[in-house]
């Protein structure tokens, strides 16, 4: 890539960790009419967290990109106000 391209700029990879995000389970159950406290959410198993996520891709994506544009309106935000 950089034989062809030259050297990069700037390279982010990002991945979610939405197994690890209590909200995304609150706002799922509130979805399908269960309240969910932090207790129940950390009682899920693996499989039943990834079920979850699987029958709402949707929302889990939208999730994701909410968190994204936050993570970036603080960082890029922060960095400016530091000037």
């Amino acid at each position: 890539m950089v034989a062809q391209l030259g050297c990069p700029q700037f390279f982010l990879t990002l991945s979610s960790a939405d197994l690890s995000w209590p909200e995304l389970f609150r706002i799922i159950g509130q979805q399908s009419g269960r309240s969910m406290t932090d207790d129940n959410i950390a009682a899920l198993s693996y499989d039943e967290k990834s079920s979850m996520l699987r029958n709402d891709p949707v929302l889990s994506a939208r999730h994701f990109d909410h968190r994204l544009k936050a993570f970036f309106k603080d960082v890029f935000v922060g960095a400016s106000a530091l000037d």
